[in-house]
Formats: structure tokens, sequence, C-alpha cells
């Protein structure tokens, strides 16, 4: 059996070394839009 801290330390690992949904839906979104103001500042 696993000392309590080290069944903590594992878990937020686990929880950080993966990004929610949320997050992944805004970042794509952030990058969506950069990449279309780029494309419109690449042709002015």
């Amino acid at each position: 059996m696993w000392p309590p801290e080290e069944l903590l330390r594992v878990s937020l690992e686990e929880l950080l070394s993966r990004p929610d949904e949320a997050f992944q839906e805004a970042m794509a979104y952030v990058l969506t839009k950069n990449a279309e103001l780029y494309r419109r500042l690449a042709t002015t």
C-alpha cells in the first residue's frame, strides 16, 4: 500500500499531465483565431 503523500503526488501529476476538455477547446479557438489574424495581416 502506498503512503497518502505518494498517492496525492501521483494523482496531481496525472491531473496536470492531461488538460481538461474546456482548456483544450479554448486553446484550439485561440490558435484558430491567431491563424486567421496572421493570414489577414499577411495579405495587407
